[in-house]
């Protein structure tokens, strides 16, 4: 067993703005099904993730999570159609308020476990360190996130509140929403490694 386990461990690096600043090309006008991601709404998208498999949810969730998206309403109501944390309660996944925000340079996926109606990924998050308000805290040597995935009526959904992960912005997401919030951008930027 542990040797199949082993073999399923994927491993991907992402580099936040590196992903942030690249757009892809349009696509041509084509059936809804084949349309370019980005012309999709979030309850598309989010529908998609959760039909193609675990590793899509994953990814659609973490790419949101560093842009800063998933805190919009649009996208915010997608994600219920990817999070399950209460299955018990018609699936209730409430986001508390968070009153920090981790801003990361990228992060590695790791796949740990996976079968036809479950899968285990470990996400670890090259931080730059937290963000509160004036506060800039540097952190390193943190654990890894784990979201725990689960195939229910056909679809993958992230399941359990342990999978919950605080917000992780790419550097330019947590410039954008920080700016409002600190009286020295220059400093802020300087901190996220932005060059303004």
């Amino acid at each position: 067993m542990r040797a199949a386990t082993n073999a399923l461990a994927v491993c991907v690096l992402v580099a936040c703005d590196q992903k942030e600043a690249s757009s892809p090309a349009p696509a041509p006008a084509t059936a809804p099904a084949e349309r370019n991601p980005s012309s999709q709404s979030p309850s598309e998208r989010a529908i998609r993730a959760t039909a193609a498999g675990p590793a899509a949810v994953v990814n659609l969730v973490l790419e949101w999570d560093t842009a800063g998206l998933r805190f919009d309403e649009r996208h915010a109501e997608a994600l219920g159609r990817v999070n399950c944390y209460i299955l018990e309660e018609d699936c209730l996944s409430t986001e508390p308020g968070w009153d920090m925000i981790t801003a990361v340079r990228g992060y590695e996926v790791q796949a740990i476990h996976e079968d036809a109606d479950s899968a285990v990924y470990a996400i670890r998050f090259d931080e730059i360190g937290t963000l509160s308000g004036e506060t800039m805290k540097a952190t390193s040597g943190t654990q890894p996130d784990t979201l725990w995935l689960k195939r229910i009526n056909g679809m993958w959904r992230i399941v359990s509140v342990e999978s919950q992960m605080g917000p992780h912005l790419s550097p330019t997401a947590a410039f954008r929403m920080q700016a409002g919030l600190v009286s020295d951008t220059a400093k802020l930027a300087a901190w996220l490694g932005l060059h303004r």
